[in-house]
């Protein structure tokens, strides 16, 4: 998590969902592809969910110590604002679909939850819209309005770097 990304974590048991059952979901979804640029781990497998102006970076990784999923997802800042709405289903689908707790890994503004359990997610949409809100005021008034469909990777070098 940094100052060019926005990210949010969902978590399951292994009792309830494993880590196969997950990963071929997120496969399975028509716009998802394997992330042939991250570097792979043992028990971690990494995606991207993306259509020509948006990309989703979706990381599954499997802890048997202590016998839960993982789900990390995150998008750059840089990306249009059209994103906030397909990140907030996303996140909601996945979390429906395996009953998982979401945690939202930035800054939430007072009065907003961060983090929602599997039983009810109510007000996830709007606390999930405000803590971007708030993070993509924070990158636009550091590093301008310019969008581009980049990864986080890629808008850190060349906008927070300035690398080409």
């Amino acid at each position: 998590m940094g100052v060019e990304d926005f990210q949010t974590v969902l978590i399951c048991d292994n009792d309830r969902h494993d880590f196969i059952t997950i990963v071929e979901a997120i496969k399975s979804m028509p716009k998802a592809s394997t992330d042939k640029k991250s570097k792979r781990l043992s028990e971690e497998e990494y995606f991207l969910v993306e259509d020509d102006d948006h990309l989703i970076e979706v990381e599954i990784s499997d802890n048997k110590k202590k016998k839960l999923v993982k789900v990390s997802c995150r998008f750059a800042l840089c990306l249009p604002n059209s994103i906030d709405n397909i990140f907030c289903k996303f996140i909601r689908e996945i979390g429906q679909q395996f009953k998982m707790i979401i945690k939202i890994l930035d800054d939430v503004p007072k009065g907003f939850s961060d983090i929602f359990n599997p039983s009810e997610y109510v007000g996830l949409e709007d606390s999930l819209k405000k803590a971007i809100q708030i993070k993509r005021d924070y990158w636009i008034q550091d590093f301008g309005s310019e969008t581009a469909n980049l990864r986080p990777s890629d808008a850190l070098r060349r906008f927070v770097l300035n690398e080409s």
